[in-house]
């Protein structure tokens, strides 16, 4: 397992416009993208999104605090549904984001809007499907957050984020100068070195002749694959993600100063690159709806800070982070002020632990009286490794604020937040270990387990791990069916899906049917998923013959732990042991007699009831077209007659009608005296392109016109057609009762299970109408409108 495995290829994205997936460059899950973000609800359903404004007594400002939670919209079973159809066993992932900025946005009804209200701020991802937003605004800017929260006040969030992936590769070398190749993209005299990544994306679409490198070999063929190979990895050597200056358009990164020099690039070596995805999210929609049933206080509240005597500071510390942490003994932060002699010769310091679920406390300080405050903070981690403690400690940081805001990135050890959705847990558990060498040498192991009472925990993991790698086991709640492992897989944040496992889906079997020399056709079997009733409803009869020995069945699994399938001789035979999902299935059929159909024609209708159908269904096969009726009761045929040239309109239909069946019911109840009623069914034909044609009275036909039909019962097909002077008198003798003068065919074509029913099974059929007949006693003359 490399470093490169669970990134997306960026160069395999899959051909779907329903969603954005990428193959993994190495064997692995599929990874998609989001379709979208929203707020995140708590365990109640409640949009998780608090404004808390404080309001200070004496000399300081009043400020408010804006945290809600950000999950994202992942259309997993559409998108597991499309990758099967070409990737049988595939499984998914969503896609991790490496980092990002969010910032609210203003809508154009806000005017003189406060610089902080829409400054960006670096967004920490809690995990690979949820993540905190956490902002300090001013009063002014609170004030107007908290009116966006009890009107329809425009205000949305931006989202600005990074992937990690593996460039396209090309077959090309290339050689460039940085300073030459991408100085040109920053403009003379440009007070900043940020550009639109787009900027950069189209510069690289230019022929590479035209740019100032060297290109050994050909050409690139896909311009589109080298542009995406070049820009990827121009930003991860001379750029860094900065967020957009803007509240709109596409996202930025910021060029370092370009050196001069040779730099070589062979484009076919995998190389890791990050591109940027914008979102927007509204989540004051549904905090709005929760104020207006809960009340204001459900999404706001306010406190209000006592004053302190002069020299007297409290900082007040607040982190936003997972509530659970596996591995880890305490997490806080050490805040440290300089000392400043001659008013304060000695230092002061204050350790403030983070404890969940609050993870909040507060440093007090006392200083000198005219003393700004200014200190430094580093955080600290200690956690358990083979029953010892360790403990880390993080970068210096220095600050100035009364509201110290932490999020995870800013601890010493990252917290893999471990998740499952409520479908994955309804039927199963999952237990794992994340497992490291540390720098001892040591190998820890951390377990983990979750549950629908406990779906959501993290994990601790040093950033001086080593070898650092994540299993997981789950168990089916009711028994059935062995455990699923999953990995080992990088040490990363995962969210569990049904979709993480490869049996859970749709299925594609391939069955291949040999014919005994003494072996009758069809041969039938019935298939059911494993694990599904075995009730008439989930089972799928195959009808498998000489002339079409091979049949694809699909099928789905609704359990990872039952995903196979079972067959067994329809009817009435053992059903076999379950299968592989997917297995493909090799029969041969016995010799011998086989259970056969029941067949009628009756009233040009042709029938049959399949062996294992419910008793009373009979599946038919319509008998001559008819024409398409007025709300009279007419056949909808119209000649409009100009005596030298003519139009003929006409429509008609496929299908039995509800007059037919009570007929045919009559009929069939006097042979199944077992059943009260019947239960007809079309048969699985296939309706092709109906043809109009004229005849000659003796047997010949020419095509007049040929049209769809319907696609559906009654399998409707409207003609219009011009006619000469000598196809206008035959129309017209057909309409006055000549046989052979005008006709309609529909081609049907049949399955082999639906032919196997007919004399010789035939793979088609014709099913014709003369129109003459639709007019008894020559009253086509009244179809006639004769103009001029």
């Amino acid at each position: 397992m490399s470093v490169l495995y669970g990134l997306p290829d960026f160069g395999a994205r899959q051909p779907t416009d329903g969603f954005e997936l990428c193959a993994p460059y190495e064997p692995g899950p599929f990874l998609l993208w989001p379709n979208g973000l929203d707020v995140k609800r708590t365990a109640l359903g409640r949009p998780d999104l608090q404004l808390v404004f404080v309001r200070t007594s004496g000399a300081g400002a009043d400020y408010g605090a804006l945290d809600f939670g950000i999950e994202r919209v992942q259309p997993s079973e559409g998108a597991l549904t499309w990758l099967r159809r070409g990737h049988p066993g595939a499984t998914l992932a969503m896609v991790p984001f490496e980092s990002g900025f969010v910032r609210l946005v203003a809508g154009p009804d806000l005017v003189n809007v406060p610089p902080d209200l829409q400054q960006p701020s670096p967004l920490g991802w809690g995990g690979i499907d949820s993540s905190r937003f956490n902002l300090r605004l001013s009063s002014d800017s609170a004030s107007i957050v908290k009116a966006g929260l009890t009107s329809t006040l425009a205000i949305s969030v931006r989202l600005e984020v990074e992937v990690r992936g593996v460039a396209p590769r090309v077959p090309a070398t290339v050689v460039f100068d940085p300073a030459a190749l991408l100085g040109p993209l920053v403009p003379a005299g440009a007070s900043s070195r940020q550009i639109p990544r787009s900027v950069l994306d189209e510069y690289f679409l230019d022929a590479p002749g035209k740019l100032p490198l060297v290109l050994e070999g050909d050409p690139p063929s896909d311009r589109a694959a080298f542009a995406q190979a070049m820009a990827g990895r121009v930003r991860a050597e001379f750029g860094r993600f900065v967020p957009s200056p803007t509240a709109a358009g596409p996202s930025y990164l910021e060029l370092a100063e370009l050196p001069h020099g040779s730099v070589r690039w062979n484009l076919a070596e995998p190389a890791v690159v990050r591109h940027a995805w914008v979102f927007t999210l509204d989540p004051f929609t549904a905090a709005r709806e929760l104020a207006r049933v809960a009340g204001i206080d459900a999404v706001y509240r306010e406190v209000t800070k006592a004053p302190l005597p002069l020299g007297f500071f409290d900082v007040d510390v607040q982190a936003f982070l997972p509530p659970t942490r596996l591995g880890v003994v305490e997490l806080g932060v050490e805040l440290a002020v300089p000392a400043r002699p001659p008013f304060r010769p000695a230092a002061d310091s204050r350790s403030v632990p983070l404890v969940p679920p609050g993870d909040h406390g507060v440093a007090h300080f006392r200083l000198s009286p005219f003393e700004k405050l200014s200190y430094a903070y580093t955080t600290y981690a200690a956690v358990s490794e083979r029953g010892k403690i360790r403990r880390l400690d993080g970068e210096s940081r220095n600050e100035t604020t009364q509201a110290l805001a932490l999020q995870a990135h800013d601890l010493p050890i990252d917290l893999l937040e471990l998740s499952a959705d409520p479908a994955l847990l309804a039927v199963a558990g999952l237990s794992g270990a994340l497992g490291y060498t540390a720098p001892s040498g040591a190998q820890v192991a951390t377990s983990f387990a979750l549950d629908a009472a406990r779906p959501r925990t993290s994990v601790a993991l040093p950033r001086d791990a080593a070898s650092a790698t994540l299993t997981a086991d789950a168990r089916p709640l009711d028994g059935a069916g062995a455990a699923i492992r999953l990995g080992p897989m990088p040490a990363a944040g995962q969210h569990f899906t049904l979709a993480s496992f490869a049996g859970y889906g749709a299925h594609q079997v391939s069955i291949a049917c040999a014919f005994d020399p003494g072996a009758a056709g069809p041969f039938a079997i019935d298939l059911v998923a494993d694990g599904q009733p075995d009730a008439p409803a989930n089972i799928t009869t195959v009808f498998l013959t000489r002339d079409a020995p091979t049949k694809d069945w699909t099928y789905v699994a609704v359990s990872p732990f039952r995903a196979g399938y079972r067959w067994r001789a329809h009817p009435g035979g053992s059903w076999s042991a379950p299968l592989a999902p997917g297995a493909r299935l090799e029969l041969t059929a016995p010799g011998g007699p086989v259970a056969q159909p029941t067949i009628w024609n009756l009233r040009g209708v042709h029938l049959h009831a399949r062996p294992g159908d419910p008793p009373g269904r009979v599946r038919y096969v319509p008998g001559d077209p008819a024409p398409q009726l007025d709300n009279q009761g007419r056949p909808t045929l119209l000649l409009l007659d100009t005596a030298s040239r003519a139009v003929l309109s006409l429509g008609t239909r496929l299908e039995v009608s509800d007059a037919e069946r009570a007929d045919l019911e009559v009929d069939l109840l006097t042979e199944l005296t077992a059943v009260d009623r019947i239960d007809f069914q079309p048969a699985p034909f296939t309706v092709g392109a109906v043809t109009l044609s004229l005849g000659d009275g003796a047997g010949g036909y020419t095509p007049l016109g040929t049209v769809p039909s319907m696609g559906a019962p009654p399998y409707n097909a409207t003609f219009s057609v011009q006619l000469d002077a000598d196809q206008r008198a035959r129309v017209i003798a057909a309409l006055g009762g000549a046989p052979r003068s005008l006709k309609v065919d529909y081609p049907i074509a049949l399955p082999p299970e639906v032919a196997a029913t007919f004399d010789g099974a035939p793979a088609a059929i014709t099913r014709t109408t003369d129109v003459a007949t639709w007019f008894a006693g020559g009253t086509g003359s009244a179809h006639i409108q004769r103009i001029g």
